[in-house]
């Protein structure tokens, strides 16, 4: 279950550098936060208007605790990530797209288009998530999330946006991933408000670290600087 008592966030804004290097974690504190290094910029495969400044070397990260899971913000490419698990932003048919969606199936190799056309021909409805071996990608496991199509704000797009957050964090507890990257699920071509997609998703995230699970890192991957400061208010929000 994953209901349980409000427990607060610690958190530091902000650190940057180049490189990456894990943190080791102290979990015998209650609340502590650290730099995250990261790898510096980007693959080619990543669409120009998704791509950080020309030049930019660095990656910016906010880190924060809740409970003894970790939370971190970053600005980067999902496809680089060496998490167990990667989710990504798909579409009911499971066919690959464009976006995040495309980025993903052009890194991980044909063999993921393959694997959802097998297991999966009948695609998974919005709200749902499915997984699937990681391919050529850095991680274990790919969570495809079928976020809402923003059709006003009256169609439940935020329970559905919400469902396709929680869906990937239940199939990796029962993968047994233990890290997890997240995108910005349906604020892109799918059109949701930015400010309310960044709040559904940092709220969903962290009312499910707050209750029993064996994931210990949850990572947002961010492509904008704009993105970024809309998910570091969001998670300051929910502190």
């Amino acid at each position: 279950m994953h209901a349980c008592g409000r427990r607060p966030i610690c958190r530091r804004r902000r650190h940057s550098s180049a490189g990456f290097s894990p943190p080791r974690t102290d979990w015998g504190s209650s609340f502590r936060s650290w730099t995250t290094r990261a790898d510096s910029w980007p693959r080619s495969d990543i669409a120009e208007t998704d791509r950080p400044p020309v030049g930019y070397r660095q990656r910016v990260t906010d880190s924060a605790l809740v409970g003894q899971h970790r939370l971190d913000l970053s600005r980067g490419d999902i496809t680089n990530e060496r998490v167990d698990a990667i989710a990504n932003a798909a579409n009911e048919a499971l066919r690959g797209g464009g976006g995040v969606d495309g980025a993903v199936h052009r890194a991980a190799g044909p063999g993921l288009l393959a694997e959802l056309r097998t297991r999966y021909p009948h695609g998974t409805p919005t709200g749902t998530a499915v997984a699937t071996d990681a391919y050529d990608l850095p991680a274990r496991w790919v969570l495809h999330a079928v976020g809402p199509v923003w059709r006003g704000g009256n169609n439940d797009e935020p329970n559905l946006l919400a469902a396709a957050y929680r869906s990937c964090l239940i199939l990796a507890d029962e993968l047994g991933a233990r890290s997890i990257a997240f995108p910005a699920i349906s604020m892109g071509i799918y059109g949701y408000p930015p400010p309310d997609g960044a709040r559904v998703a940092v709220q969903t995230v962290v009312a499910y670290l707050r209750g029993e699970t064996r994931v210990e890192v949850v990572r947002f991957v961010l492509f904008s600087e704009e993105t970024y400061e809309l998910f570091a208010e969001a998670l300051a929000e929910a502190g």
